[in-house]
């Protein structure tokens, strides 16, 4: 699936997994994203960002934290990031809890291609629209 070229913008992914990171790298670039990876939720918290499109494919599981902490801090900011979430788990619990906290969706790992590129370019219209409200 090739990404129309004016909606490119930044995709954020924090993943422990540099093998996912990698991966998810790999596609998101290919598709002409912008990508820029972060192994942990506090590497991805203390880096800047500014008010352009963006959007974050976020792990539920990470080391000294989790996704849901990151994305709790994140809907507190004046610039919420659309977020996706993704697991390697299959607990129905934390798919909930990960739409209650505000995630546009919950993705298993190993994730589908095009769900995730068709979910991401969601995530930029969404993006655009409150940039624009």
């Amino acid at each position: 699936m090739l990404i129309n070229p004016k909606r490119r913008g930044t995709v954020f992914v924090v993943d422990d997994d540099h093998a996912v990171r990698d991966s998810l790298r790999a596609l998101l670039v290919a598709a002409g994203f912008e990508t820029r990876v972060f192994a942990s939720g506090g590497d991805f918290l203390r880096e800047p960002r500014d008010d352009s499109s963006q959007c974050l494919v976020l792990d539920i599981r990470l080391p000294g934290g989790d996704g849901f902490e990151v994305l709790r801090q994140i809907r507190q900011g004046e610039n919420p990031v659309p977020t996706i979430m993704i697991t390697g788990h299959r607990h129905l619990a934390s798919r909930a809890r990960s739409m209650r906290v505000g995630a546009l969706a919950v993705l298993e790992k190993p994730t589908r291609d095009d769900e995730l590129l068709r979910l991401v370019e969601n995530a930029f219209d969404m993006s655009t629209r409150q940039s624009e409200a």
